[in-house]
């Protein structure tokens, strides 16, 4: 699960031992970030423009687990 949602500044996602990358995209399908995901870390989502993201999480196989709405106010 992913939170704050919406968020401000940042977000993290529940403690999870299957997410191994996180991939941002912007609601045209844009990439804006692609990151290794560490339980625990925050993703700094403060200098995008305000709207609405996709953020998709992929497992150690590079297989998409979720893609989750996230709304950056």
């Amino acid at each position: 699960k992913l939170f704050p949602n919406p968020t401000n500044d940042y977000f993290t996602l529940t403690e999870n031992s299957f997410v191994n990358e996180i991939q941002i995209f912007n609601i045209v399908g844009k990439r804006m970030r692609v990151m290794p995901f560490q339980n625990g870390n925050a993703i700094d989502v403060s200098s995008y423009p305000n709207g609405l993201y996709l953020v998709r999480m992929l497992n150690d196989e590079g297989k998409v687990l979720k893609t989750t709405r996230l709304t950056k106010r």
